[in-house]
């Protein structure tokens, strides 16, 4: 039922001449789809949102860091005005 299904979606293959005892197989290929390997180094950048009002800019930022052996979570706030 599925094999019907999606030969329903994909449409009508082309037509091959093949011997009755042969097994054919038919089908794109899923390079398009594969993950591609990551650099050896990878480093997220941080999250930062910033907006601006007035001549102000309001940014919040996440980051995490090691203190004294356990990790710290830490979520920020900063208003910088220009004066």
């Amino acid at each position: 039922m599925i094999a019907i299904a999606l030969l329903m979606l994909q449409g009508t293959p082309p037509p091959i001449d093949a011997a009755p005892d042969e097994i054919l197989v038919q089908g794109t290929s899923p390079e398009e789809f594969r993950l591609r390997p990551l650099p050896d180094r990878y480093r997220r950048e941080p999250l930062r949102a910033v907006t601006t009002i007035g001549s102000a800019a309001l940014s919040g930022e996440v980051e995490a860091a090691n203190v004294g052996g356990f990790q710290s979570n830490r979520a920020m706030m900063r208003l910088r005005f220009r004066f």
